[in-house]
Formats: structure tokens, sequence, C-alpha cells
């Protein structure tokens, strides 16, 4: 495999960026709810983001299955 013609991947592109904007929407969730006065104070918060990645028969390609 030449590694020298793959796209570059980063999670900056990932889902055409999609991936970066739900994650900065879930820290703005996240930083609203530590301000929040009805929740703990101290309670550790948490994002998840999973990345699967579902590769072609031929594995020249591959089709990224993301969930939050």
């Amino acid at each position: 495999m030449d590694l020298t013609k793959l796209e570059t991947v980063s999670l900056d592109n990932l889902g055409g960026g999609a991936a970066v904007e739900k994650f900065n929407d879930e820290l703005v969730e996240v930083l609203r709810n530590i301000q929040d006065p009805n929740t703990s104070p101290t309670a550790m918060r948490e994002i998840k983001l999973t990345v699967s990645l579902k590769p072609a028969e031929d594995r020249a390609s591959a089709r990224e299955l993301y969930g939050y």
C-alpha cells in the first residue's frame, strides 16, 4: 500500500468537519451544565466521540461512521 497517495484524514476534516462541530456543540452544553446552579458543582462531565471506520473490500478507502 502506498501511503503517500492516501488522503490526509484528521478530526478536523472527518465527516466534512461535522465531528469537530458536534464536539464543540457538546462542549458548550457541558459548560452550561457546569454553570447551572441546579447541578452538582463537582460531578464529572463527559463527552464521548466514537469513530468507526468501515473499509471497502479493496481496502482503498473507508467510510467513517461516528456517534456521539
